[in-house]
């Protein structure tokens, strides 16, 4: 082969491996990850509206009492500048109509996910397909930027001393 025809062999492989995440709609975020929450048959979809959605990103898990039962699919600006995340949720999984829903870390720096949590004193039926659940019952963890802030301000106020500094005498 040569010289010419090895080159354009390449070039042509070059851009076909490429340009492979382009040629699936929305490149790789329509790929199901594996590992993900089995959606079933007749999954329903759900509006959660948050006032801040930290790091959650599409396909992140959703889950009820850490057992995963949807994923993410869309998280967008709404008109009020509230985050507006689309989930799908297993259809097999029966929410009441006044489910709440947050935004949870797996671990201090680990990844975000949505828990659905039915309240104490739940409504009889089931939330239907299309719903929204409003801001007033969803929540959003605390950045750890926040959280090592106020770590430093209860040291402060127990007189601890600030890494790096030595108490005066």
């Amino acid at each position: 082969m040569n010289r010419r025809a090895l080159a354009a062999v390449m070039t042509a492989a070059t851009l076909l491996l490429t340009s492979g995440c382009g040629v699936l709609s929305g490149g790789l975020r329509g790929v199901d990850l594996p590992g993900g929450a089995s959606l079933g048959d007749d999954p329903y979809r759900l509006t959660i509206e948050f006032t801040d959605v930290v790091d959650l990103v599409p396909q992140s898990l959703v889950k009820v009492d850490d057992v995963p039962v949807g994923t993410v699919s869309d998280i967008a600006v709404g008109p009020d500048w509230t985050a507006q995340v689309t989930v799908l949720v297993n259809g097999d999984v029966a929410l009441p109509p006044d489910v709440q829903a947050r935004v949870r870390t797996t671990s201090l720096l680990g990844e975000k996910f949505v828990e659905l949590l039915a309240p104490t004193d739940a409504a009889s039926g089931r939330i239907v397909d299309g719903a929204t659940i409003p801001l007033l019952r969803t929540s959003a963890p605390p950045r750890s930027r926040r959280c090592w802030a106020r770590c430093r301000c209860c040291s402060t106020a127990a007189g601890w001393p600030r890494s790096g500094r030595s108490r005066p005498s």
